[in-house]
């Protein structure tokens, strides 16, 4: 009877609140992903030999049947009992006739462990058209940087036993061209390492238009919603929702042109002005009839004007309400778009939930029943079904209602009870970049400790590691080894260069106006790298540090607090190194360069060298490389914690305080890949992703072309040039990406001449084109055509040419959202007059003033403005 009384009060508490309205309302075009059997081609078996060398994923963990990632459907194959599961890229291909595609997905691994590899993916249109695209191929699985797979396990198996690190499946997608139907998928050939495995495939479908209408609409869907962790200027959590124009891309001809002046010579007849709502006749009767009609179905297919986007509960018992909607104004055929809306809840309902479980387990405890059943229930697993409707605000009308999405309010620090972030893979890994980040776009990076004295590698070695290059091999055969005897003598240690490492130059404020200068908005400073020399202060921790030695100086100290004070908007990070090459207390938890015990002399292999500063007695992991983090985030106020290496760590525990912690003071901070675990962003080392991420990432390298720290080995005119430094950035942020840029002081604190100059330029680009660069995002039709780089906001969208147009003249020959009405600024021109454009069949041609693009070097900005969104 207690029994029966017990679970149907549970009953009532749990399925409550959960009550949903019963009434879906369909919007009228239904996003959708279709499976393609690709089970034909399977060649491995991932469960059991996937990477050649015995290496296979721990069936256990593998989700079966069918996976759900970002609303994409994976039709999964069955794992286990010996049969091969996935194949290995090697110039497959598919037929598909799939119809008019707008999206490719894929789901799949590289089966080796040390960083990407590119592979070029071909799709064939039924007009005979072909698209090449390129992946970055991550790997199952790696021990210094970690990725967030779509299927991840705690370990894989070996033919040795279990190896322990976080091994994955990874979700890529690209846009199909949707002009014409796919006709057939060609794999890339397979490569000499991290052979490409693929899994599962899922295509997109577009909806083509009826010829015979003269105006189809634009086909507008919601993609997909997802309640984030991160908060607005307002303070109101965020629901980001991407909405998708699913309408198939015009292949037909059509032309129309500015109001800026006429291109009509550029394509030799005559393009129309945009209409008045009553001369639409007048307008088309200058074209053929059926130029007339392919113009009507391009201007009639893209939205535009201004709407809203709200999202709110279709249960009354949960609220969840938007305070900040959102806005979108141009969406054209093929195009998604990702809009931020801020909302609240009511959390009656969860205070009544929470106050009912204990209630119950009262009663349970005292009828000697199991409580931990009942706790499950109170885990942070509480949804809310929401619907989405996007408003037209010049009509007052919903044009798209949404129903069916469920939002975790786990997700929502408001409606947690005690701590928000636990110790747990589960809780931190919905951590995620904050907006301030992604919108960031370009930061400066900093290497300078003990390693800047000396300050000599040969060229293509990192000079940071001039020590474990020292030791490593002790041997005549190494040029390090015999620069170091010949210049220093057999005598000088490592540790010797400590009291040399003065800082004498180095002065915070000068060293972040040139940051600002160059239009960096955030900065990385190394704080401790493997040497495990620190630039702050490590309290009783370890004496290895400035504070305690040398310089007798809190370099960390000075440069945050001069931060905070004169660029107050300039974000600050600090990079830490996990492990420490030469650190015994490090042994017990050392592997493959980072062994954690005393070098052995590099001259005389019997003396072992000191480790100056070493307090004895520490736990490596609790009482440093913790403690260290801890003081980071609490004491100085770091906003980026970025690690490297990995290895061995307690992330999770330092993880859940910082984010708490930060939380409670109304900040949002950010930790990449290399802390063990839970990462928020990528990080390409002297590399960079090839095409679109959606995951943030950011790419970091040295303006000296082989080294992060300073090398007097490299020459002034080898630094890299404000151009390369300028085209990357483009590049990168075309891609979604960030740019860390570093920089290599000297053992003085001197950042020298050649550097300063260069920052100096780049910032000057940024002074007059950085429009198209901060608080952008990527164009989801692609980044890049040719020498042209997009990149795009809700308001407009920039093309920006990594090549000087010849005569003033450009064409971007890929679509554009551009209508007859909008504007193009060319961000290089002072005057910034709108510029004289045509666009016919999905080519844009305009024209600016030669004088104006021969003033401006390295690349050159055009910004389309939408004449609908103010």
């Amino acid at each position: 009877m207690h029994l029966h009384l017990v679970w149907m009060l549970v009953g009532i508490c749990v399925l409550y609140p959960f009550n949903a309205i019963a009434k879906k309302i369909q919007q009228e075009y239904e996003y959708r992903s279709a499976p393609i059997p690709i089970s034909q081609f399977y060649d491995n078996i991932a469960t059991e030999d996937f990477d050649g060398n015995g290496g296979g994923y721990a069936t256990e963990f593998l989700p079966t049947d069918e996976l759900k990632n970002e609303n994409i459907r994976f039709a999964l194959p069955k794992w286990g009992s010996g049969r091969p599961d996935n194949f290995i890229s090697d110039k497959q291909e598919i037929l598909v006739h799939a119809g008019h595609t707008r999206e490719f997905h894929v789901l799949y691994a590289g089966d080796w462990i040390d960083g990407e590899n590119g592979a070029e993916f071909e799709f064939e249109f039924q007009n005979g058209g072909k698209q090449i695209v390129q992946l970055s191929v991550k790997n199952w699985w790696d021990l210094h940087w970690l990725n967030n797979g779509a299927i991840q396990t705690p370990y894989h198996n070996t033919p040795d036993g279990r190896n322990y690190n976080i091994t994955q499946m990874h979700h890529w997608s690209s846009t199909v061209s949707s002009s014409s139907p796919l006709k057939a998928i060609r794999f890339p050939p397979i490569s000499e390492r991290n052979r490409l495995h693929v899994f599962a495939i899922t295509l997109v479908p577009a909806y083509p238009f009826d010829d015979d209408l003269i105006a189809p609409s634009p086909a507008i869907s919601v993609k997909n919603v997802r309640l984030t962790t991160l908060k607005n200027g307002q303070g109101d959590s965020i629901v980001e929702v991407t909405l998708a124009n699913l309408r198939a891309l015009t292949g037909s001809g059509f032309a129309f042109a500015s109001e800026h002046g006429s291109s009509a010579h550029l394509h030799g007849h005559r393009s129309p002005r945009r209409p008045h709502p009553d001369q639409n006749q007048q307008i088309l009767g200058n074209q053929p009839e059926t130029e007339a009609r392919d113009y009507q179905h391009y201007t009639s297919t893209i939205l535009t004007g201004p709407h809203e986007v709200i999202v709110r509960s279709v249960n009354g018992h949960i609220g969840v309400r938007t305070v900040t909607p959102g806005k979108v104004f141009r969406l054209m055929p093929g195009d998604d778009t990702r809009i931020d809306i801020g909302v609240t809840f009511d959390s009656a309902s969860h205070g009544i939930f929470h106050s009912a479980m204990n209630r119950l387990e009262t009663i349970a405890t005292t009828l000697g029943l199991p409580v931990s059943v009942l706790r499950w229930f109170s885990s942070p697993k509480l949804y809310s079904e929401v619907e989405v409707i996007v408003i037209s605000l010049e009509t007052s009308s919903p044009i798209v209602r949404s129903t069916g999405w469920d939002l975790d309010l786990g997700n929502v620090d408001t409606l947690k009870d005690g701590e928000f972030w636990e110790p747990t893979i589960a809780s931190l890994s919905r951590h995620e970049t904050p907006r301030w980040w992604n919108n960031a776009k370009f930061g400066i990076f900093i290497h300078w400790g003990i390693y800047s004295v000396p300050g000599w590698v040969p060229k293509g070695y990192y000079e940071e590691w001039y020590n474990w290059w020292l030791h490593n091999p002790a041997q005549p055969s190494n040029i390090l080894w015999n620069y170091h005897r010949k210049t220093f003598g057999e005598d000088k240690l490592y540790d010797d260069f400590i009291p040399e490492f003065t800082g004498a130059k180095f002065n915070a404020s000068e060293w972040l106006n040139l940051f600002a200068t160059a239009g960096a908005k955030y900065f990385v400073l190394v704080t401790k790298h493997h040497d495990g020399f620190a630039l702050f202060d490590t309290h009783n921790s370890t004496h290895r540090s400035s504070v305690h030695l040398g310089p007798k100086r809190d370099f960390i100290r000075e440069l945050m607090d001069s931060a905070s004070k004169e660029h107050p908007t300039m974000h600050k990070g600090t990079y830490y190194s996990m492990p420490e090459w030469f650190n015994p207390d490090a042994g017990p938890y050392g592997f493959g360069n980072w062994p954690g015990h005393l070098a052995r002399g590099a001259y005389n292999h019997s003396l072992l060298e000191p480790y100056t500063g070493r307090l004895e007695g520490k736990d490596y992991l609790r009482d440093i490389q913790q403690e260290h983090m801890r003081i980071l985030a609490q004491e100085y106020d770091t906003e980026i914690m970025w690690c490297d290496i990995g290895g061995p760590n307690r992330t999770l525990e330092f993880a859940a305080e910082w984010y708490n912690r930060a939380t409670k003071a109304g900040k949002q901070v950010t930790m990449n890949n290399r802390c063990g675990l839970v990462p928020d962003f990528d990080t390409p080392e002297y590399a960079r992703f090839s095409s679109i991420q959606t995951h943030s990432w950011e790419t970091s390298e040295g303006i000296d072309p082989y080294s992060y720290a300073y090398n007097r080995q490299t020459k002034d005119e080898e630094y890299r040039s404000a151009e390369t430094i300028i085209q990357t950035l483009v590049d990168i942020v075309s891609k979604n990406g960030n740019y860390l840029l570093n920089l290599g002081p000297t053992g003085e604190g001197e950042i020298i001449r050649a550097m300063v100059d260069r920052l100096v330029e780049v910032g000057a680009w940024l002074d007059h084109s950085g429009e198209c660069v901060f608080n952008t995002t990527y164009t989801f039709l692609g980044a890049e055509d040719g020498s042209f780089r997009f990149t795009t906001t809700p308001k407009s969208f920039c093309m920006v040419s990594l090549s000087e147009p010849q005569d003033g003249i450009l064409v971007v020959e890929r679509p554009v959202p551009i209508l007859p009405g909008d504007t193009i600024t060319f961000l290089g021109d002072k005057n910034a007059k709108p510029l004289p454009w045509s666009y016919r069949n999905g080519k844009l041609v305009l024209i600016a003033p030669k004088a104006s693009v021969d003033a401006i070097k390295h690349a050159w900005a055009f910004k389309i403005s939408y004449s609908d969104a103010d």
